[in-house]
């Protein structure tokens, strides 16, 4: 795509939940890449925001946090007063250097060996789809040996929805001692 329309680009609204509900427009983000990488988004009930879709943009925007902070709220849905964004602040919520203590926290799981321990899962579930044509209907479940039928289903994503707010509920109580630690060792090494 070498020219967009404005009219093209006056109809994208990424603030729009709906335009999201059957499918990913991808065509609106081609739009933004070629015509208005740093896209201005007005919101009907929220202040708007800055949509930044070329990759090398992306790269500056996430190695500049002294600019663009991710502690004002750049993971909410929502317009979130300054009370509420400390009350739900998690690690995606934070910028250097306390981003980076409490990502070394958690980062063993995600180093090579851990992950590599996954490879012949993630092998298989992929070949399956594409296998599929794409169609991931029932072989994330297959593949986990998890029940396929919608309500069965269901009834286990309840479960594992459950279970993730009482771990999700144990890390904020968990969490703000840890954060509190490592800021402290960050300000006790100035």
């Amino acid at each position: 795509m070498t020219h967009v329309a404005a009219d093209v680009l006056a109809s994208i609204d990424l603030s729009d939940n709906d335009a999201f509900v059957d499918r990913v427009p991808y065509e609106w983000f081609d739009a933004l890449r070629c015509a208005d990488p740093v896209h201005w988004q007005p919101e009907r009930h929220g202040r708007g925001f800055w949509a930044v879709t070329s990759h090398a943009d992306v790269v500056a925007v996430s190695k500049d946090w002294a600019t663009f902070s991710s502690q004002t709220g750049a993971s909410a849905l929502e317009d979130l007063a300054p009370d509420a964004l400390a009350a739900r602040r998690s690690m995606i919520d934070t910028d250097p250097p306390l981003h980076t203590e409490l990502r070394r926290l958690v980062a063993a799981p995600f180093a090579v060996r851990p992950v590599r321990d996954y490879e012949g899962l993630v092998r298989s579930v992929t070949g399956q789809v594409l296998a599929s044509g794409g169609a991931q209907s029932g072989v994330n479940a297959d593949q986990l040996g998890l029940p396929t039928d919608v309500s069965a289903t269901s009834a286990v994503s309840d479960a594992a929805l459950g279970a993730l707010a009482a771990v999700l509920l144990l890390l904020a109580i968990a969490m703000p001692p840890v954060i509190a630690r490592a800021a402290s060792r960050r300000t006790k090494g100035r």
